[in-house]
């Protein structure tokens, strides 16, 4: 399908521009760009509400009982009550055991990690695209014994004595990047960029309980008007895909193109028609992933069909797409991604990859004078313009949960996510169950 891609790259920017760990544009100069984060939702549109205040530190706060869920009852924990003041021992967890092995398992209970750090009982996770890299790649002898997962949502039950602005009780999404939580970097909410490199992806969030490091930056008290199902969006893939929109910069009446229409893929292609453009394009091979995009309103091209790129060039007058997002990782998005992408135009790439090296065409590249944006997501950083628009109702990216299931089936939900069984886009796992 492809012609010659001979040349390895790695981060590059034909335009000259430069290549850093995250792209968003300045949002709002109403948005103040401070951690913790009480300055920024000094800004945010709605109510923080009973369901996540941030607070400032009192002597006995550690002391306190959990704040009282919107039921009026006490929030449930993903976990099994003991005697009253007793600490527990051991959670469960789905645990890395292999090639396509997750399996369900007693570990030892999670603590809070550092004076900084919090403990968070979750509440609701759910499985990653990335998660998947692990579980069908080679085994992985480090790994086995490891928790899976980073997108999570839960209540705080312990902080360590230097947090300042969480609290027991509240209910916090917990970000999928986390970096020392003190450099200027993580300071301002780029924690990608951590400047004493302590970025890292979470990965522990499909457990009853997360140790949170760096918890007055990792974590987002949940506002009023945002639920649960939304909230977990939140800790990753929301923020992911609309990196990808912003990273490549649409303008209005702009010609879109979105690579891969996955649970990331299609937070891209929502989040993209904020910025009006003319046309959007979704480039997947799976067929119900493509109806979900063209229910969005963007044109659907089954690359398992048809060349995507030479789809896209006849619908555009054979220009291409100025602003594409590539939105799944593997070479081969990465390379058609390049071919939609018209002269002068922006390539933004948030799909994860595995792959340690790239090749394609240099000198065909060149020839396009283009910009290449590439790197990790900081969550926190898009939270200020990700949480109005949930509140206002501008975007719906819950309906990409087609799966709810018990903990207890985790293992199943990640056979029928790999397998995109069932009509599935993305699973959300219950840990009360």
């Amino acid at each position: 399908m492809f012609r010659s891609w001979y040349i390895t790259i790695g981060s590059l920017s034909l335009s000259g521009r430069p290549i850093t760990g995250d792209t968003h544009p300045k949002v709002s100069s109403s948005v103040t760009r401070l951690s913790p984060l009480r300055p920024m939702f000094a800004a945010l549109s709605g109510p923080m509400g009973a369901r996540g205040r941030i607070h400032e530190q009192s002597p006995d706060r550690r002391s306190r009982a959990p704040r009282p869920a919107r039921n009026g009852k006490v929030a449930r924990h993903g976990c099994r009550a003991g005697p009253p003041g007793a600490r527990r021992t051991a959670m469960r967890a789905l645990v890395y055991r292999g090639h396509k092995r997750i399996e369900l398992e007693n570990v030892p209970d999670a603590r809070v990690p550092a004076p900084d750090g919090a403990l968070v009982r979750t509440t609701s996770f759910a499985i990653c695209g990335s998660d998947l890299h692990g579980y069908h790649g080679p085994v992985n002898e480090e790994r086995i014994g490891s928790t899976m997962g980073h997108e999570a949502i839960g209540e705080v039950v312990e902080v360590g004595s230097e947090v300042r602005h969480i609290r027991p009780g509240d209910h916090v999404a917990v970000s999928a990047v986390v970096g020392c939580g003190s450099c200027e970097n993580c300071q301002a909410l780029l924690t990608a960029r951590c400047a004493n490199s302590e970025t890292r992806v979470l990965n522990l969030g499909q457990a009853e309980a997360i140790a949170v490091p760096a918890a007055d930056s990792s974590l987002l008290p949940i506002p009023d008007g945002v639920s649960d199902e939304q909230a977990v969006l939140l800790t990753d893939i929301l923020p992911t895909g609309y990196k990808g929109v912003r990273g490549a910069g649409i303008q209005p009446g702009g010609t879109v193109a979105v690579v891969g229409a996955g649970p990331v893929g299609q937070m891209a292609l929502e989040t993209s028609f904020l910025f009006g453009p003319s046309k959007v394009f979704a480039i997947d091979q799976v067929p119900h992933r493509l109806e979900e995009a063209e229910r969005l309103g963007a044109i659907p091209i089954d690359a398992s069909q048809v060349d995507p790129v030479e789809a896209v060039l006849d619908q555009t007058g054979g220009k291409g797409c100025q602003h594409v997002i590539e939105a799944a990782g593997p070479q081969a998005t990465v390379r058609i991604a390049f071919g939609v992408l018209a002269h002068g135009g922006t390539l933004s790439q948030v799909g994860a990859t595995t792959d340690p090296e790239m090749t394609v065409n240099l000198m065909a590249l060149f020839g396009k004078d283009l910009t290449y944006r590439v790197g990790l997501v900081s969550p926190q950083y898009a939270w200020p313009e990700l949480v109005p628009l949930l509140q206002e109702g501008k975007i719906h990216p819950e309906r990409v949960f087609t799966h709810h299931l018990p903990m207890s089936d985790g293992p199943r939900g990640y056979e029928i996510f790999d397998n995109r069984d069932d009509g599935v886009i993305k699973v959300m796992l219950d840990p009360t169950r």
